[in-house]
């Protein structure tokens, strides 16, 4: 009489496949936080728009000043023009290492965008520098418009709020340090504002 040997499978194998379909299930039932835009700008009249080009290309320096930068330094340069960092950002509890792809168009703009992150689908962030009245000493408009969209609905209700003082604070943040950089009087800008599309 031939016997049967039954195979029991491994309940932890069971149970891990179950979470991992469960998982599945809960990302295709939740949609992904949509993405969202904010702009900023403001008006440097003691700067001219390369000096703050310079600044705003100056990546590794921004843990120094830059509001929420933990940590910034170059990993990767791929031309005169492009380069790898890695970045470190914290704010309210949201911790995100990822890198930066930055493309330089001196000394009209600086565009960075995310390559791999944690904490965003799509983080790109691109400063844009021009003159005052088409004459680059009477002063340089400063601009940063950020497309964000977060992996997170936690994240993403968190940062609504705020994005868009955020984004002031990082344009203050580069007329501050240009200011003190460049201008001998250590006078400043004026105007200023920001707005979100969500």
């Amino acid at each position: 009489m031939r016997s049967r040997v039954r195979r029991a499978h491994a309940p932890h194998l069971h149970n891990h496949h179950h979470r991992h379909l469960f998982a599945q299930l809960v990302q295709r039932a939740i949609p992904t936080p949509k993405q969202r835009a904010f702009d900023a700008h403001t008006t440097l009249h003691n700067l001219t728009p390369k000096q703050v080009y310079d600044v705003v290309s100056d990546v590794p320096s921004y843990q120094t000043f830059l509001p929420y930068v933990t940590d910034s330094r170059i990993t990767e340069r791929i031309n005169h023009n492009q380069f790898n960092a890695e970045l470190a950002l914290g704010f309210k509890g949201i911790a995100a290492a990822y890198t930066s792809r930055v493309t330089l168009e001196p000394p009209h703009s600086v565009l960075a965008e995310a390559l791999d992150s944690s904490v965003f689908h799509k983080l790109r962030t691109r400063w844009s520098f021009a003159p005052v009245d088409d004459d680059a000493k009477a002063g340089c408009i400063i601009r940063v418009n950020i497309e964000l969209q977060l992996k997170s609905h936690a994240h993403d209700q968190v940062l609504r709020r705020v994005m868009d003082s955020v984004a002031a604070q990082q344009v203050a943040a580069f007329k501050e340090r240009g200011i003190a950089k460049y201008s001998s009087g250590g006078g400043g800008g004026s105007g200023g504002g920001g707005s979100s599309r969500a």
